[in-house]
């Protein structure tokens, strides 16, 4: 019998022992790696959070972009006979209506942010759509058109 026969009897055991004390040491080092307190946990890259580059704003948003407020170019979107009764001040009229709509649209820089508005919204959120898929980066639409405006007690100017 070599010495390990006469230490703890046949070697089997001993070298069961040993493997099964390396599984189990090396399972709860496994199991540690991947708990929620691990130090290796791996954190998802950082996402940059952009507003779409259309959006459908209430009147105290699109009110507070527009001039002399804000920066963005008015558009009225509306038919010549809609705007005479009046405008937005400092509104650029492209009516939503006429052939040559989405010429008129290819005309602007579609880096500049705009508002846009019709009579109650639903021309103005179809251009906002056409708008986006053209390339613009940043639209807000009148939530209500023209008529949230002014039943708010807006006033509306003369066309130029």
């Amino acid at each position: 019998m070599n010495r390990l026969d006469k230490s703890f009897g046949d070697a089997r055991p001993l070298t069961n022992r040993i493997a099964f004390g390396l599984f189990v040491i090396l399972s709860l080092g496994f199991a540690a790696g991947c708990s929620p307190q691990s130090t290796r946990t791996s954190q998802p890259a950082p996402v940059a959070v952009t507003s779409p580059p259309f959006r459908v704003v209430p009147l105290d948003e699109f009110s507070s972009q527009i001039p002399p407020q804000g920066t963005r170019t008015l558009i009225d979107l509306r038919t010549p006979e809609e705007t005479a009764n009046g405008v937005i001040k400092g509104s650029r009229l492209i009516n939503f209506n006429s052939g040559d709509f989405a010429k008129q649209l290819e005309a602007l820089d579609r880096t500049k942010p705009y508002a846009i508005y019709c009579r109650s919204g639903n021309r103005s959120a179809k251009a906002g759509a056409l708008m986006t898929e053209m390339g613009f980066s940043d639209v807000i639409d009148l939530e209500g058109g023209v008529q949230a405006w002014t039943d708010a007690g807006n006033t509306l100017v003369s066309a130029d």
